[in-house]
């Protein structure tokens, strides 16, 4: 019996052993070789650029760049500590950026300049009358909804149109006063936008990541990064996607070509903290069918739809490789 019983696991050993060689014989080549260097890589400080949705336009600040015409200088209400710009023209207008395109509540707070007849506001989107209100001459918040189709992917322009157009009693002061302008609140109809604190700001920034870690690009969205290249033959987009600990929230991240005129989807991936969800995933996008060709490569990242108004994604070791290399 004690013979038996060590053939037995002469035996067993034996066939382990050859499992074992069958499983080494069959391992994917790229995950025991080192990976070569990508042809272009993203993660290189300046190799890509990106933006997000406007979610919050504060008047009165440093940033004017969203000030299109119809406006004065920056101004501050030093008793109520509420910087403003004052709307000097019957025609006012701003540009924001839109990613997601669907319906879209604003909250505006504004304070007429002090006339005997209401100020009536009219307020469009490119063009298109979405909403009326009535300003009084103190600061006060005043919520609208903008449809889908009155908005479009990239920039859009919103204008106040004012009834009223009225001199300063100061006879020295030559501006002509429709109402004063302090901040406006953007985001998606369908969540709760409050008129109190900060939303989180949309944007793509890059970390360096210090000596220990490799350089990443932190993407809070709404937001796009976007890239211009020209495609050598046998390409491949790899990218890898996580979620910082930190977020709570799934997100969704598609992957668009533009080539001219036309514009391809070629990867979504959504990611999750639910049981079965997948916290980070690996992207291959073959751009072969390019060759030779420049393209824009837009990665949008944005959060479950009706979720949360922002989510955000880590991405590492993005880059162009040549066929059959892999990164490490």
């Amino acid at each position: 019996m004690v013979a038996a019983k060590r053939a037995r696991e002469a035996a067993c050993a034996g066939a382990l052993g050859i499992l074992v060689l069958f499983l080494v014989s069959c391992r994917n080549p790229s995950a025991a070789t080192p990976a070569g260097k990508p042809l272009i890589d993203l993660m290189r400080s300046r190799a890509v650029d990106g933006f997000g949705e406007t979610r919050r336009i504060q008047f009165g600040a440093a940033d004017r760049s969203y000030l299109l015409e119809g406006w004065s200088g920056n101004e501050h209400d030093h008793t109520l500590d509420i910087p403003f710009v004052w709307a000097t023209a019957l025609e006012a207008s701003i540009s924001f950026r839109v990613l997601q395109v669907e319906d879209q509540q604003f909250l505006v707070k504004a304070c007429a300049f002090p006339t005997v007849a209401p100020q009536v506001v009219t307020v469009l989107v490119n063009g298109r009358v979405v909403s009326t209100f009535t300003a009084t001459p103190v600061f006060l918040e005043y919520r609208f909804v903008v449809p889908a189709e009155a908005l479009r992917r990239g920039e859009n322009r919103l204008t106040f149109r004012h009834s009223l157009l009225s001199p300063h009693p100061n006879s020295r002061e030559v501006r002509r006063f429709a109402a004063a302008y302090s901040s406006i609140l953007i985001g998606p109809q369908c969540l709760p936008l409050r008129g109190w604190g900060l939303p989180a700001r949309p944007r793509v920034h890059r970390d360096d990541g210090g000596r220990s870690k490799p350089a990443v690009l932190v993407v809070t969205g709404p937001a796009v990064v976007h890239r211009r290249l020209r495609v050598a033959p046998g390409s491949m987009l790899r990218y890898h996607l996580s979620l910082p600990s930190r977020e709570p929230n799934g997100a969704v991240s598609t992957l668009r070509i533009r080539d001219g005129d036309s514009s391809h989807e070629m990867a979504e991936t959504r990611l999750s903290r639910a049981p079965f969800g997948h916290r980070s995933r690996d992207v291959e996008v073959d751009l072969s069918p390019w060759s030779g060709r420049t393209i824009d490569l837009e990665l949008e990242v944005g959060p479950m739809p009706c979720r949360s108004s922002v989510a955000t994604v880590i991405i590492e070791r993005a880059g162009i490789f040549a066929a059959g290399a892999h990164p490490a």
